[in-house]
């Protein structure tokens, strides 16, 4: 099964079991850093899925991502590119400091994950990315403006306790 922050099932998993642990004591130890290692799940092949390594861009790697976002043609008239790319948003992608797989358009909706010791942590749905060189279950040589956005689990946690309220033990 997959964890959701801001969830006693998640303290559990974290082993931070103290009654005083809160949703942002989630995010701080989940996405400590500027490069956080992460994976999502896509089909390769018919009937195949694969894991695929990537790393969160937080930070001054974010630069980068927010850079390319603002390449896409969408974006090209937009003056402040962070009201498009908000802080809800997580980036994967690109090719420094490694180069990271990109996402493909039937990936979307899919999880971000992170994975503590045997654990799996759902941090993000996977929303849109900058280019699309995927053709049919062949990913092609990443570009380099190659960029993946997102949604952040944590910012929509409020939402997700309104449709699954019952289901899961929520922190504060």
């Amino acid at each position: 099964p997959i964890c959701l922050p801001c969830t006693s099932g998640t303290s559990w998993a974290l082993k931070q079991r103290d009654k005083a642990v809160s949703c942002k004591d989630h995010e701080n130890f989940l996405l400590s850093g500027d490069l956080v290692k992460a994976l999502f799940i896509t089909e390769e092949s018919r009937n195949t899925l694969e894991q695929m390594n990537v790393q969160i861009k937080q930070g001054n790697w974010r630069q980068g991502c927010l850079k390319d976002a603002k390449k896409v043609e969408d974006f090209k008239d937009v003056v402040n590119i962070t009201d498009v790319v908000t802080d809800n948003f997580l980036c994967t992608g690109g090719v420094d400091p490694e180069v990271d797989p990109q996402t493909c358009k039937g990936d979307s909706g899919g999880p971000l994950i992170i994975q503590h010791n045997k654990r799996y942590i759902q941090v993000g749905v996977i929303s849109w990315g900058t280019v699309n060189s995927c053709t049919g279950y062949k990913r092609q040589q990443v570009p380099a403006a190659s960029r993946d956005f997102h949604a952040g689990v944590i910012p929509g946690i409020t939402w997700i306790e309104e449709i699954i309220k019952d289901e899961l033990i929520y922190l504060k």
